[in-house]
């Protein structure tokens, strides 16, 4: 039976973005969350996802957007 070292890691993040060009303003904000999973010399697992609301007040746009994903590296 093979048993292997590993550790758990968790990330948080969170981003605050002003922009002021002449008389208007953008701003963002973009919270993100990872979980990771590593065998340590093996292998590392990790899913994400991260959030972004933003406002630019030039053009009166509001956007959502939303990226999730999964990465896998394996050592051998």
């Amino acid at each position: 039976m093979i048993t292997s070292n590993y550790e758990q890691l968790r990330r948080e993040s969170l981003e605050l973005i002003f922009d002021k060009t002449g008389d208007y303003l953008k701003w963002s904000l973009t919270a993100g969350h990872e979980e990771i999973v590593r065998i340590l010399g093996r292998l590392n697992l990790s899913g994400f996802i991260k959030l972004k609301l933003g406002k630019d007040l030039y053009t009166d746009i509001f956007t959502m957007e939303a990226l999730l994903g999964i990465s896998l590296r394996i050592s051998f």
